[in-house]
């Protein structure tokens, strides 16, 4: 059963029990008001009380308490819905109608409460009645009794009465039943919008196990199940853009391999048919195609464990300056030295791992030089706060657009512009991914931005107390970002 039909289900069950519960009360309210309002008619019809008592003083007077019964009959048959009951003394009770006998009797302060027989039908009851709606029976100076009235349990309604009990109880059903059907079809509305959505979301997750990332359901409310549906949304865009980038990352490792490998198999194609000397200079090209193979599967390596947080971190206190001038002189540019310059003022030592940011350094400073003209100078900046050390490598190169800026840290991510890698440099293209894996590793962010007139410039931020300088062996991290 679904979320609908229990949903439903649910709904329909209470209101159908409300309903039954509201039409009971209802009823069992509206009958009793309407027996009230025949007895007090019926009691306004009746010959007011003292005139009763009088009735029995001269039937008394006249035939002694043989016409007291008489006279109490006289009065039951005037309407057969009341009890003439006489508390006489040391007679004890005299009833209207034979089938009720007195059984006992209370009079208080306020109130007259009897217990009654009903000989034709084997029950008891009990009747109260105010003290000051009684009367008393005199004969002359004697006093015969009290004179009770009461409605007559078990008195029947007359025809036009029952017919308008049963009209106004089945007009309470028909209402009953048109408001719960009302309320059914405004549940099944109700329902139905809020179960769409997520039928919706059930049949785009099916669409997603399939294959189909990316596909997107409509949000069309703010609510729990809108903002269920816009993460939906975020979660099938960010499972499309990672199915590309895999696809693309496939891609472009086929083709970082290809070329080196293809180099290799003519070469040793060619010495193996004598079609190629073998000479000093072939053995360089097939060792530099080995060197090229060697360092993109180091660097995918080195990737992957970044990613995974698998990366022993040597953590030790580390001089900014020393460091970089160290980066740089690890630099495959002859000139490298005469094309770097550091502006950094006095800075405290930074708790880091030396040998991954040295690594970090040397990605960016060679980047910032294969992609600067001729000649032209890479700045490295270093300012310090009380938290954070920031890291700046501006070169004099083209720049990338504004909307690639946060892809270039993607790997293998090439621009469309000037600032793709030159062929033949000897680059896996997987230096600023590793990069900023390994900054994320020590704690710190990597961003990068436009220089005006022209340049790039890349920042690192790390803090000066690396919160992972006491951990020991390999650092983890819940996510690969």
């Amino acid at each position: 059963m679904g979320i609908r039909s229990q949903l439903l289900l649910m709904l329909a069950l209470v209101l159908v029990a409300g309903s039954t519960a509201l039409g009971l009360l209802q009823n069992r309210s509206t009958t009793s008001e309407f027996l009230l309002l025949v007895d007090e008619q019926r009691e306004q019809a009746l010959p007011p009380l003292g005139e009763a008592a009088e009735a029995l003083s001269e039937a008394f007077v006249e035939g002694g308490w043989e016409g007291v019964d008489a006279a109490l009959a006289d009065l039951a048959d005037t309407d057969g819905s009341h009890l003439f009951m006489l508390l006489a003394q040391g007679q004890g009770g005299r009833s209207s109608h034979p089938q009720f006998s007195l059984r006992k009797a209370q009079v208080d302060a306020e109130t007259v409460r009897v217990e009654l027989d009903n000989a034709s039908a084997g029950t008891r009851f009990a009747l109260a009645e105010h003290l000051k709606q009684t009367e008393l029976v005199y004969s002359g100076d004697q006093q015969l009794g009290r004179l009770l009235r009461f409605p007559l349990p078990g008195s029947e309604l007359t025809p036009p009465q029952q017919r308008f009990l049963q009209q106004t109880r089945s007009s309470l059903i028909v209402l009953l039943a048109t408001l719960l059907g009302a309320a059914l079809i405004i549940a099944y509305v109700f329902g139905r919008r809020i179960t769409r959505p997520l039928q919706q979301l059930a049949e785009a997750s099916e669409r997603i196990s399939d294959g189909e990332y990316g596909h997107q359901v409509a949000v069309r409310s703010s609510d729990e199940v809108g903002q269920m549906a816009s993460r939906f949304n975020q979660m099938s865009t960010q499972l499309a853009r990672d199915q590309q980038l895999r696809k693309q990352m496939v891609s472009d490792i086929a083709h970082e391999l290809r070329t080196p490998i293809t180099g290799m198999r003519c070469s040793i194609e060619a010495l193996r048919d004598g079609l190629l000397p073998f000479e000093p200079q072939t053995a360089d090209e097939l060792h530099q195609d080995l060197l090229q193979l060697q360092r993109l599967v180091e660097d995918l390596q080195m990737l992957s464990l970044a990613e995974a947080g698998e990366l022993n971190l040597q953590w030790s206190p580390t001089e900014l300056p020393e460091l970089v001038g160290a980066a740089v002189r690890a630099l495959p540019a002859s000139d490298a030295e005469q094309r770097v310059r550091i502006a950094a003022a006095e800075l405290r030592p930074i708790t880091t791992d030396a040998g991954r940011l040295r690594q970090v350094l040397i990605n960016l400073l060679h980047n910032a030089i294969t992609h600067s003209p001729p000649e032209s100078t890479v700045e490295v900046q270093i300012d310090q706060g009380d938290q954070f050390t920031c890291i700046r490598v501006i070169d004099s190169g083209p720049g990338v657009p504004e909307s690639e800026l946060e892809s270039i840290f993607e790997r293998f991510y090439r621009t469309d512009g000037a600032r793709q890698r030159l062929g033949g440099s000897g680059g896996s293209g997987l230096g600023l991914a590793i990069s900023r894996e390994l900054v994320r590793l020590l704690g710190g962010q990597i961003s990068a931005s436009n220089r005006a007139p022209c340049g790039l410039m890349v920042t690192v931020s790390l803090p000066v107390e690396s919160p992972g300088h006491r951990a020991q062996g390999p650092v983890r991290r819940s996510s690969a970002g």
